[in-house]
């Protein structure tokens, strides 16, 4: 993720207020979180993307697997984009990890400022985001998201009045105009004024260039419902913590260590579930078969000693596609964690040239 998609996330989730991302309720005890989220989509598998058609623009013919989560994100995202990266609150607090990594944001909120936020403004992302989706147009370095969607619980004529308010209070704070469209506001940053924000429903927050939300509310907008994308998205279980779909990739890949043997893969897509450690599940098509089983058959001469970190640990290759199928426990988790927190003490915490 660049930096930009970072701040992008960071918008849609706390609406520009500008802390460390720690948050919970103080009056009331938060519900349960499986009860908020939207229809699960858990995409089979299926043929390689070229070979999936995803219809045109404007067409009515369903697009395979894409459903739920999946379907309802490519709806507000553009046609052309190249990757969709999504998360998804209700898996996400499935993990028993979910608390240990609230409480540390909650940690880093020295000022109680979220805290205020969350009971001035009525809005606490932790129990009021169903799920966010990143829309990518270009993979790799100096890649920008082109939108970002997230589906809630938004009461934006309290919300949105409130966070203006708190930023303008602050010194560095930022500062945002409103444009009405069509009777939309559409909500533009002194910061990135090339990203604006507006509720496109009641229940939906659209993050992207201006020509781009526009058009959504003008009806008609040719979405990604109806690009590449979208039989890419149909092959993912979008009801996971986290998922991911990407049809390109840079041609030098996405500047790992090591070349990949037979090239950078041409597609990838996958999804990781919380709920009991760590199990993922990851596809890449590459561009032959000879090539899928060069890359599994190094993948599986290189395991070694790493196959002690997992419960299961699995790559394969059918035709051009190697499949990655990895489970860790909790325990596993935390040994690999501790591991390398005493490699980087070991090494003086450095990172390296290039680190952070």
């Amino acid at each position: 993720m660049t930096k930009k998609i970072s701040l992008a996330l960071v918008a849609a989730l706390a609406l520009s207020v500008g802390a460390a991302g720690c948050k919970k309720k103080k009056k009331e005890a938060p519900k349960d979180p499986t009860t908020s989220a939207s229809p699960e989509n858990k995409g089979g598998a299926g043929a390689s993307p070229a070979a999936v058609p995803a219809g045109g623009a404007g067409s009515t013919t369903p697009v395979a697997g894409a459903s739920g989560i999946g379907a309802d994100a490519l709806a507000s995202l553009p046609q052309g984009i190249k990757a969709a990266v999504g998360i998804n609150m209700a898996g996400v607090k499935k993990s028993s990890f979910f608390d240990m990594l609230k409480n540390k944001m909650m940690s880093e909120d020295k000022n109680g400022e979220f805290l205020k936020f969350v009971q001035d403004c009525k809005f606490d992302p932790f129990t009021q985001i169903d799920w966010m989706v990143v829309g990518m147009e270009q993979v790799g370095k100096g890649g920008d998201f082109a939108a970002v969607v997230a589906r809630g619980k938004f009461d934006e004529a309290t919300l949105m009045p409130c966070v203006m308010q708190k930023q303008a209070e602050k010194a560095d704070g930022d500062k945002f105009t409103i444009e009405d469209y069509k009777g939309k506001k559409l909500y533009v940053s002194s910061k990135t004024p090339e990203k604006i924000m507006a509720f496109t429903s009641a229940n939906t927050l659209v993050v992207g260039q201006k020509a781009w939300l526009t058009s959504l509310i003008d009806g008609g907008a040719k979405t990604a419902k109806d690009g590449a994308i979208a039989a890419m998205v149909g092959k993912v279980d979008t009801a996971q913590a986290l998922w991911l779909a990407l049809t390109e990739l840079p041609a030098g890949g996405m500047g790992g260590p090591m070349p990949i043997p037979g090239g950078a893969p041409k597609a990838m897509w996958g999804s990781v579930d919380f709920s009991s450690g760590i199990a993922a599940k990851l596809s890449l098509q590459l561009a032959s078969a000879d090539a899928a089983k060069g890359m599994a058959d190094m993948a599986n001469a290189q395991a070694g000693m790493a196959k002690q970190f997992f419960d299961k640990m699995l790559v394969t290759a059918s035709g051009d596609t190697v499949s990655i199928d990895i489970g860790m426990s909790e325990q596993q988790i935390k040994m690999l964690v501790g591991m390398i927190g005493m490699g980087m003490k070991r090494g003086g915490m450095g990172m390296g040239p290039g680190g952070p």
